[in-house]
């Protein structure tokens, strides 16, 4: 991903805005306004409505596991540091 691209995402992030990225290996990216740290449950349910106003159909299946639009994906979440800014992703990574 190029610097310009980077610094654009990380912009939205910022301005509150959620954008959603599909990778070309099927892998999704989300970006939240808010963090969740220790309380799971709360991150799963954001990601789930974020997909859902987005038009995509999805169920947490268990075990960080959830089905998008009929497609097996693996949540994972990290936090980097943007100028001493914390910003939260979830990357969706697909699994069949």
């Amino acid at each position: 991903m190029s610097k310009n691209k980077l610094s654009q995402i990380l912009a939205s992030a910022k301005a509150g805005i959620m954008p959603m990225q599909f990778q070309g290996n099927k892998d999704i990216v989300i970006y939240l306004d808010d963090m969740y740290f220790g309380d799971e449950e709360q991150w799963r349910i954001a990601i789930i409505e974020y997909l859902k106003k987005d038009g995509r159909d999805c169920k947490y299946l268990g075990e960080n596991k959830m089905l998008v639009d009929g497609h097996k994906y693996l949540m994972n979440k990290l936090v980097i540091n943007s100028g001493r800014v914390p910003v939260q992703r979830t990357y969706l990574s697909y699994i069949g």
